[in-house]
């Protein structure tokens, strides 16, 4: 039942790794502001997109935390706004916004976090904020990176869901159903 001789809580958390690898988004798309937003349990379904803008506030500061700073920084403000095009009530969880180079390394980041519902449609500002970016970085901007994860509250969904969750961890079915409880609880996405 596991694979390579592992035991259940080591498949369970390679298998927890690894979806969590596919949950983080890394700049593949075209374009360089939107993002796919897929469910857990494949990676190729996708619910819709996650669309991302950030620019300069023109502001600089060469301390931080009262100390100097290696170079000095350039603030960015960013905005990240989601498409919902399932037609399924989502659960939406946004986290660790990063702003990468052109070789996909990471310039800048924000460890702000967000945990909402979706309705179909655009959503715009579910999840906003400010970002530090070293000044030789400012024009090497190349895209960006996001945590995201995406559950349909459609009864199909959650149903989905659960069977992926419990593949490995069958002992802890009230955990799963609690979890997406809290997940229908969460409040509606609001504009940032």
């Amino acid at each position: 039942m596991y694979q390579d001789g592992v035991g259940k809580h080591q498949w369970l958390w390679r298998r927890l790794l690894w979806s969590g690898a596919l949950l983080t988004l890394v700049g593949c798309s075209r374009d360089p502001h939107t993002l796919p937003l897929a469910t857990p349990w494949d990676a190729r379904s996708t619910l819709g997109e996650v669309h991302a803008a950030w620019n300069s506030s023109g502001e600089e500061r060469a301390f931080a935390n009262a100390m100097r700073l290696k170079e000095p920084q350039v603030q960015f403000r960013y905005r990240v706004d989601v498409n919902n095009r399932s037609g399924d009530k989502l659960f939406v969880r946004l986290a660790n916004f990063q702003l990468a180079g052109a070789q996909g390394l990471e310039v800048a980041a924000d460890t702000a976090r967000i945990e909402c519902t979706l309705a179909a449609g655009e959503t715009p500002g579910v999840l906003a904020g400010e970002l530090w970016v070293p000044r030789s970085q400012v024009d090497k901007i190349d895209g960006f990176r996001i945590s995201a994860l995406a559950v349909p509250l459609s009864d199909r969904g959650r149903a989905r869901y659960r069977d992926w969750l419990k593949e490995g961890r069958t002992e802890k079915g009230a955990d799963v159903e609690a979890e997406l409880a809290q997940y229908a609880a969460a409040p509606a996405c609001a504009a940032h």
